[in-house]
């Protein structure tokens, strides 16, 4: 059911008695002063953007490109690629829920809404293909949902599919935080110039969450014009738009550990947005966790190597999952140099507890041929906008620089590493650590490589590999393989000895399936 905007009883009969005041007035010049003044007031509201990131919300209205399908058994390129384009086709879940829903402005229910201005505030810009800023001001003590919808296509019609912008979001109400903090993105097909927006807000009675099957009694409603910016923006995939590059991690650095390469194992792909000129607007990173075999509390982060923090734009950074904005989840770490993107502090909380065991525990995804753990259980999307756009000489290539560190304030192992976990990363060989990072590590116990900060990035950057040249992490361009639990990576592909002790120069292909020994991968 679509939504139209056109004005309600009480709307015109207002403007009417405006109308007739102002004739009654008299001035000619002093109509047309008026006139002016009231269209000034269809501009958009804006408000000063405090330096707080905390509690900022993104919220988008179609979040579903490149989501892997939900299946319990191994995927293979194909399954996963043909459920990204179906996906792409779909509509997000919390939009179809609203399908059946009489959602026509009634002229008859007027007298229930309140008519409350600047509930809504815009702070920022409107472009097309990017994020933007809204802030709802909610009364104290009261829970809202909210339900907004944005005309994109300036058709006169407010419509259930990428249009209805916000469905039935609730609004919790802190003490001293009545401001709500929500971010939009707008479509790159966007009409440009003025569109409409309406917004409802819904008291929650009781504190008490409203089946979203049911529509709520509306107690305010607003409509409002903001402006729509042209802008054009050219996505660079790495490795692309079909493809997913495999990150595995061995968690016991400086230690060798098992070897297994199935601690932290995810697919992984980002999107370079860049405008006309070819500067960087914002990156948007992808990726699924894929197994999880570790007994340690990991965590997931990418570094922007040379871009410092202060030029992320972190009012405007978002964090999906699993197709939900996070709200109040802030993904740019405070107090580092570069800018560290922090997409899970503990990846073991990200999923169920696993049902799949064996002789070393209960882990997710890495015993061979048991598939009781669903896949795709955490699929995120990080999107990391610039407050200018960044030169490309300016940038790291790809793939940017993840890693993995230990969950803060938790003992990541014993023996000499300490309490706090977040001074453990585990990086790709030879890229550069954070500034978070304890370096003592490096040349001690397995690791054998040579820190020297001023060589790090770059190509005399020297870091995590031991005597044969081995590293704690490995990207592999494909969907891999992954050991089974216990199976040392040089045992399940026996080619990669040679590979690294070549410097990558022999057996390129030590990671296809033909290559590997089939009873030591997970499969």
């Amino acid at each position: 059911m679509a939504i139209f905007f056109k004005m309600n009883v009480r709307k015109t009969a207002l403007l009417l008695f405006l109308f007739i005041f102002l004739a009654c007035k008299g001035d000619n010049d002093q109509q047309a002063t008026t006139s002016s003044s009231e269209n000034t007031s269809n501009l958009i509201e804006s408000s000063s953007i405090q330096d707080e990131v905390l509690n900022d919300i993104y919220l988008e209205g179609v979040v579903t490109d490149n989501f892997l399908p939900q299946n319990t058994s191994p995927l293979n390129d194909d399954e996963i690629f043909e459920s990204i384009d179906n996906s792409q086709e779909n509509e997000m879940n919390s939009q179809e829920i609203v399908n059946n829903q009489n959602t026509e402005t009634s002229t008859n229910s007027s007298e229930e809404i309140h008519s409350v201005n600047n509930i809504v505030t815009f702070s920022t810009h409107f472009k097309q293909g990017s994020d933007a800023l809204i802030e709802i001001q909610t009364q104290k003590d009261i829970n809202f949902f909210l339900n907004a919808w944005f005309d994109w296509n300036n058709n006169g019609i407010y419509e259930n599919n990428n249009e209805y912008v916000l469905v039935n979001e609730q609004l919790i109400y802190e003490k001293d935080k009545p401001f709500h903090k929500l971010k939009i993105r707008v479509p790159e097909k966007s009409s440009t110039g003025q569109i409409w927006t309406k917004f409802q807000l819904s008291e929650l009675q009781n504190n008490s969450t409203i089946d979203k099957n049911t529509p709520p009694i509306t107690d305010i409603e607003e409509e409002h014009n903001v402006t729509i910016e042209a802008q054009n923006l050219i996505h660079n995939v790495y490795p692309s738009e079909n493809k997913w590059v495999t990150l595995a991690f061995e968690d016991s650095w400086p230690f060798i550990g098992d070897f297994d390469f199935n601690d932290v194992a995810l697919l992984y792909r980002v999107d370079k947005i860049t405008n006309n000129q070819g500067d960087i607007v914002r990156y948007d990173i992808y990726g699924s966790l894929k197994a999880y075999g570790a007994n340690l509390a990991n965590g997931f982060a990418v570094k922007l190597d040379g871009i410092p923090s202060e030029k992320v734009d972190g009012l405007l950074t978002k964090l999906v999952v699993n197709n939900t904005t996070l709200h109040n989840v802030q993904t740019l770490e405070q107090g580092t140099i570069d800018a560290v993107i922090i997409i899970s502090n503990n990846l073991k909380d990200e999923i169920e507890q696993p049902t799949c065991t064996g002789e070393l525990g209960a882990f997710y995804r890495v015993w061979k041929g048991c598939f009781d753990d669903a896949p795709n259980q955490y699929i995120f999307i990080a999107s990391i906008p610039f407050i200018t756009p960044i030169p490309p000489s300016d940038v790291p290539k790809m793939p940017l620089n993840p890693f993995i560190f230990g969950t803060p304030d938790i003992n990541h192992g014993s023996n000499i590493r300490g309490i706090n976990g977040r001074e453990i990363e585990i990086h790709l060989k030879n890229h550069d650590v954070s500034s978070k990072a304890n370096i003592s590590y490096f040349s001690t116990q397995d690791d054998t490589s040579i820190f020297i900060k001023n060589r790090c990035p770059g190509i005399g950057c020297d870091t995590y590999h031991n005597s044969s040249g081995l590293p704690w992490a490995i990207l592999v361009e494909s969907i891999w393989n992954h050991p089974s639990e216990g199976s040392n990576i040089l045992q399940a592909y026996p080619e990669l000895t040679n590979f690294a002790i070549s410097g990558g120069g022999e057996n390129t292909d030590w990671y296809i399936r033909s290559n590997a020994n089939l009873e030591k991968i997970y499969e």
